[in-house]
């Protein structure tokens, strides 16, 4: 007897560009989903020349975006018939209205809807009634919903308390990286501190040119691409800063490998893949207390964690970390370990069927 179809409709963006949800849906698509059919990607990337970073601004590619992701989201719930449907939902305050229509049509059709936020919730701007009412709706309308950090579990608790509790699923990292390790620094080598993501002041872009204008025995190396806010910033940047543009997953990685610490001063974090990815290849982090990044990099173990801005506390941990190659190599092995137990996809991928599996 020949068995039904298990097939999830996944709505989310494929790289390019390659941003956090795009690589984690390629991911998915490409390793596939333990005891399910592969899933179908319903593509949601960016269009025109909107970066990942940049916030989405009310326009006609973003309205024609919008009628192309329901029109074809009618088209695959009449064709394939999925066990369920999961979003990727970016938390966006223009981006959950689309959320929202494309769930009332799951739901109209009939289908089990799961909402997976990918950003922290515990920064939405409840101060946009209409947004927010969005929101509001859009987890109501689930029949599981998904967060990446405790605070969004908070805030979940705050406004929807009636509502079942979401499954806390974290972000996953290729099982596969843990053949990549940090080259131990040679004597002659200055030391070297990067950033990988959007070069951007709500990823703390500010504060590393500013340290590294007052720490010139240090390179500071920043992968991403820069948006306008810096491009003012950078025009004045120190010697010792070093832009690349965007760059190949394996380059990125090479580049950790070579690298001393990674330092990620960002603002606003869901589940950060850059400190992910860091932990994996053996890197301590230094990072703002946002996030998920707490529950991620521990105190002393892996790391050192500092508050949103603050200048002097990234200063006194990249003192600590830069010149003490056992404190960075004991730090780099705990992240190693910590991320191989419980953030590679073979551990993670099992959380997620098990929602599916529940639901459908």
């Amino acid at each position: 007897m020949r068995k039904s179809p298990k097939k999830i409709l996944l709505l989310s963006p494929l790289p390019p560009p390659a941003g956090g949800i795009a690589t984690w849906t390629k991911k998915v698509f490409d390793y596939g989903l333990p005891g399910w059919d592969p899933p179908v990607i319903l593509n949601t990337k960016l269009r025109g020349n909107r970066k990942v970073f940049q916030k989405a601004r009310f326009s006609t590619s973003e309205i024609y975006r919008t009628i192309n992701v329901l029109c074809l989201l009618l088209f695959h719930l009449i064709k394939t018939r999925p066990k369920a449907v999961h979003i990727n939902c970016s938390v966006s305050p223009l981006g959950v209205f689309r959320d929202l229509l494309c769930a009332i049509l799951v739901r109209i059709f009939g289908f089990p809807l799961i909402c997976h936020f990918r950003g922290n919730l515990g920064d939405f701007p409840t101060q946009k009634r209409l947004s927010f009412f969005a929101l509001k709706n859009l987890i109501k309308l689930s029949k599981a919903n998904i967060v990446l950090n405790k605070p969004s579990l908070e805030f979940f608790s705050r406004i929807s308390p009636s509502h079942s509790a979401p499954f806390l699923i974290p972000n996953f990292i290729d099982d596969g990286i843990f053949t990549k390790q940090v080259i131990v620094r040679a004597s002659q080598r200055r030391p070297r501190a990067l950033f990988v993501g959007g070069i951007t002041k709500a990823k703390g872009g500010l504060e590393i040119v500013e340290t590294a204008r007052s720490m010139s025995g240090i390179d500071f190396v920043m992968i991403g691409s820069v948006l306008s806010d810096m491009e003012s910033e950078l025009k004045d940047a120190p010697p010792n800063l070093f832009l690349c543009k965007e760059m190949h997953h394996a380059e990125i990685i090479q580049e950790m490998c070579q690298s001393d610490l990674l330092l990620f001063p960002s603002h606003s974090e869901g589940f950060p893949n850059a400190v992910l990815e860091a932990m994996s290849v053996g890197l301590p982090v230094i990072a703002t207390k946002v996030g998920a990044i707490p529950e991620m990099i521990e105190e002393e173990k892996g790391g050192i964690l500092v508050d949103v801005g603050d200048l002097k506390a990234i200063t006194r941990a990249l003192e600590k970390l830069i010149d003490d190659s056992e404190l960075r190599t004991s730090m780099g092995r705990f992240n190693r370990e910590k991320s191989r137990n419980h953030y590679s996809y073979s551990v993670v991928i099992k959380k997620l069927t098990a929602v599916y599996d529940a639901i459908s």
